[in-house]
């Protein structure tokens, strides 16, 4: 019996690879949509239905990881972008 495939390591496309990499760099899914060759019209959705992919979010956690962006990361730029 085959083993099932992993879809997380299914290679990304070009449009997903350049998604991620702005996604990274905003935190901004539409935007990163638009970007990366999508059209404006229909960002939203396509940013929406391709963060649900096993291998987009495996991308998106290695590449996190590799800038050292993590949850602590994120909260303390909140705290020192919210203190007066």
């Amino acid at each position: 019996m085959p083993r099932p495939k992993n879809p997380a390591k299914k290679p990304l496309t070009m449009k997903e690879r350049k998604l991620v990499a702005e996604y990274v760099k905003t935190g901004n899914k539409k935007q990163s949509a638009i970007a990366a060759g999508y059209s404006v019209k229909t960002a939203p959705q396509i940013a929406d239905a391709t963060f649900k992919k096993a291998n987009v979010q495996a991308a998106v956690q290695s590449a996190a990881e590799k800038l050292g962006i993590n949850h602590e990361f994120v909260l303390g730029n909140i705290k020192k972008a919210t203190e007066i």
